[in-house]
């Protein structure tokens, strides 16, 4: 397998993972796991060799599944507060993605704000040095706060 394709499978398997609130087996899922690895004619020292994954940390991804066909791990079973602390923590992970966005756009709003007031005096927004925005930021902020006292 290539390096590329390593990278690749390794960052989606971690995608899922993180997505998903990053769910973990039970510690005897795991040992149930790391056996099977253990025993199987594809593990190479301690990565799989079908995927490239090290077994020791893909074997504790809830969300991971043995690439064997057929696969050699017993599938999971979610019982009904794993399945609500999986929830909760994809639904903490979707308001933090949120509220990123949401701060980008704000950001990303004032930006254009500023090169709008101050961009026929620009021959290019890499001329801005940081205290210059900064202080384009403050008196827009404080303009729209005046605004929204009136």
């Amino acid at each position: 397998m290539k390096i590329f394709d390593l990278v690749k499978q390794f960052t989606s398997e971690i995608t899922h993972y993180v997505k998903n609130g990053m769910p973990n087996v039970s510690a005897s899922e795991y040992q149930d796991r790391l056996e099977a690895c253990n025993t199987c004619p594809h593990k190479k020292e301690s990565t799989c060799g079908l995927c490239g994954c090290v077994i020791a940390l893909k074997a504790k991804m809830a969300t991971s599944d043995c690439p064997d066909d057929p696969p050699r791990w017993p599938e999971i079973k979610e019982n009904e507060s794993q399945k609500e602390l999986r929830e909760a923590r994809q639904k903490e992970a979707e308001e933090r993605a949120a509220k990123i966005k949401e701060v980008y756009e704000r950001e990303l709003k004032l930006n254009r704000e500023i090169l709008q007031k101050m961009g026929p005096s620009l021959k290019s927004p890499v001329e801005l040095n940081a205290k210059k925005i900064q202080e384009a930021k403050d008196k827009i902020n404080k303009s729209s706060q005046k605004q929204k006292k009136k």
